[in-house]
């Protein structure tokens, strides 16, 4: 199975050795709220498994505190809904 990211417009896709990690999106909660409406993709919901967002939407680039309430992506999203 190929790891890309689901954020609208970007076409990264998961190489072994690339440094480039992919997060999956939070199964419930504030978190999971908060990672959906950055994405912001209409008529779409993620599968657990299969959906990731690569660090390239993250300022620090991953996640440092996994734990961390309102961790979610900021850079390079789109505001337009496909």
């Amino acid at each position: 199975m190929v790891i890309s990211c689901v954020v609208v417009g970007c076409t990264k896709r998961f190489q072994k050795g690339s440094g480039l990690k992919f997060h999956r999106i939070p199964i419930s909660g504030e978190r999971r709220w908060c990672w959906l409406q950055a994405i912001n993709r209409k008529n779409w919901t993620p599968v657990r498994s299969r959906d990731h967002v690569c660090g390239s939407h993250f300022s620090s680039g991953k996640l440092f505190n996994s734990l961390a309430c309102l961790v979610c992506p900021t850079l390079c999203l789109f505001t337009k809904r496909y």
